[in-house]
Formats: structure tokens, C-alpha cells, sequence
């Protein structure tokens, strides 16, 4: 009994790190992937924002 338990709970670790580490490398590529067009919106928006606020 006792090592099928350590074997589930070294599963559910490996598991859960390698999900871990999947929506880490997923968040990091949908962050770094619009940053670039981020940077240019960023620039042509605060004119316009000033504008219409005034």
C-alpha cells in the first residue's frame, strides 16, 4: 500500500510541475509575442487618449 502511494504521489508531482512549467512557457510566449505590437499601439494610443479626454 504504502508504495503505490509514493508512486501516486510522485506521479501527481511530476504531473502538476510539468503543467506548471506548461502554463508558465505558454504565458511567457503569449506575453512576449505581443509586445511588439503592444510598443506600437502604445505609442500611437496616448495621443488620441489625451485628445478625447480633453
Amino acid at each position: 500500500m504504502e508504495e503505490t502511494y509514493l508512486e501516486d504521489t510522485c506521479w501527481q508531482i511530476t504531473f502538476s510541475s510539468l503543467s506548471f512549467v506548461l502554463s508558465l512557457s505558454l504565458s511567457l510566449a503569449h506575453n512576449l509575442r505581443p509586445e511588439k505590437s503592444r510598443k506600437k499601439r502604445q505609442r500611437s494610443q496616448p495621443a488620441a487618449g489625451r485628445k478625447v479626454r480633453q
